[in-house]
């Protein structure tokens, strides 16, 4: 999924929403902001990354994953 999310983020009319799994694992949103700002970009890893964007380019990034209708 962070090759995913890493290939979506320089198209352009992309919009890369991420789901991290440090979002997962609290419940307090301050305490979300603090262990997500203290890792490292490449030490996050996600739940679920959700890409919006022209129909041809998301197709081509997901290559035969299903899309929500």
């Amino acid at each position: 999924m962070t090759d995913l999310r890493r290939q979506a983020v320089v198209q352009p009319g992309v919009a890369v929403i991420d789901m991290p799994t440090q979002a997962q694992h609290t419940r307090v949103y301050d305490d979300y902001l603090f262990a997500v700002g203290t890792s490292r970009g490449a030490d996050l890893s996600y739940c679920a990354v959700s890409l919006f964007g022209p129909r041809r380019i998301i197709d081509k990034l997901v290559k035969g994953l299903s899309l929500l209708p």
